[in-house]
């Protein structure tokens, strides 16, 4: 039989070697635990790196759609204000010596306002009456006054029936169909209601094609002319609600000869 002695020294190595184990054991899980860590930590990083340019560049799209739109509004408007305000500023510099922004905008205004009541009073039409008689005797004033006032007169009336109206056309050819103007309106010596139509191009509204049709020939919309003229500036990513309402509908089958 072993001794007390010989018992604990076995009993000691027995504890050692098990502690041992433990230790392995540990350590194994620690290191697997370790790696796993940084294996996680490195997709980490790497979707991080993939992110923070996608990020930012989303980011910076997000300024560009505010910036742009503001920057060229705010431009328009200072350009709009310099041009108004320079018309009178060498008559206030004559006045008082130097220039005095902002001046020269509201004399512009209130004299417009002066000639706007003169103009609506009994005198002032007949002024007019008299200063245009004198115009028309000149041969190269005459045309350009009048052509001008004609442009400024279309858009401006307040009689309703010369307001225009939003069409969709067959252009630029059959079974393509695109958003009109509908810029005058008048009786053809057949006597058909003939139309007067300008095609906006996108995205810019102000040039484009005049076309005369007849009144048959367009599809009528319940566009507003708002709607119509933001769907040209988008070039179509701004659709106007009801748009598709001129085509792709069903229509009822023309008939190709009699039924029994």
């Amino acid at each position: 039989m072993k001794s007390f002695k010989d018992s604990g020294v076995f009993y000691s190595k027995t504890a050692a070697r098990k502690a041992v184990d433990s230790s392995r054991k540990y350590l194994s899980l620690t290191q697997t635990q370790a790696r796993d860590w940084m294996q996680a930590t490195g997709k980490k990083l790497s979707a991080g790196r993939q992110w923070l340019p996608k990020t930012l560049r989303r980011r910076f799209l997000d300024g560009l759609k505010i910036i742009i739109p503001l920057g060229v509004t705010i431009l328009i408007l200072v350009w709009v204000f310099d041009k108004v305000d320079g018309i009178l500023q060498p008559v206030i510099r004559a006045i008082f010596g130097h220039n005095v922004p902002g001046v020269g905008l509201v004399v512009t205004i209130l004299l417009i306002l002066i000639v706007g009541v003169i103009v609506g009073s009994v005198a002032g039409r007949k002024l007019i009456h008299y200063g245009e008689s004198i115009l028309s005797k000149i041969p190269l004033v005459c045309q350009l006054y009048y052509s001008i006032k004609q442009i400024v007169e279309s858009f401006s009336s307040q009689d309703k029936g010369s307001f225009m109206r939003v069409v969709m056309i067959e252009f630029p050819k059959e079974g393509m169909k695109t958003v009109a103007f509908v810029t005058n309106e008048y009786a053809g010596q057949s006597g058909k209601q003939m139309l007067n139509v300008f095609i906006p191009t996108a995205p810019n509204p102000t040039s484009g094609f005049l076309q005369i049709v007849a009144e048959e020939d367009v599809t009528p919309t319940d566009i507003s002319i708002d709607d119509a003229l933001k769907m040209v500036m988008s070039a179509g990513k701004v659709s106007a609600k009801g748009v598709t309402d001129g085509f792709g509908g069903d229509q009822p089958e023309k008939s190709t000869g009699p039924t029994s």
